[in-house]
């Protein structure tokens, strides 16, 4: 299984954006403050902390949304590509597609209160 597209709504710097990554390596190159973090980072939202990280990233007190209109919503979504059949068994009920990828959606309310 491998992540091969995401993509993201709102979140930082990243208004409207579609990423593709390839089975083997994708590499992020761009201008220092151009979004390859948000990118990483966003990725971080959708797998399990190692860390502990991700959950800083909820902290009420931090605007995810940089300056977008009050309200938005984040939304980041995963398509996992080429599942073994273990895999599909465990991700079964979150399979969103005839093909057999792996469909994960986050969203996030940044409404207050």
């Amino acid at each position: 299984m491998y992540l091969a597209e995401m993509r993201i709504n709102n979140f930082r710097s990243c208004a409207d954006c579609m990423v593709e990554f390839s089975p083997f390596v994708t590499v992020l190159v761009g201008e220092n403050g151009s979004g390859k973090s948000n990118i990483i980072d966003s990725i971080r939202l959708a797998v399990p902390p190692v860390s502990g990280r991700r959950f800083s990233y909820l902290d009420e007190r931090r605007d995810l949304t940089f300056g977008s209109q009050p309200n938005t919503t984040i939304s980041i979504q995963h398509k996992f590509l080429d599942l073994t059949e273990f895999e599909k068994s465990i991700y079964m009920e979150k399979i969103a597609d005839q093909t057999g990828s792996l469909i994960y959606n986050v969203d996030f309310d940044t409404r207050e209160g």
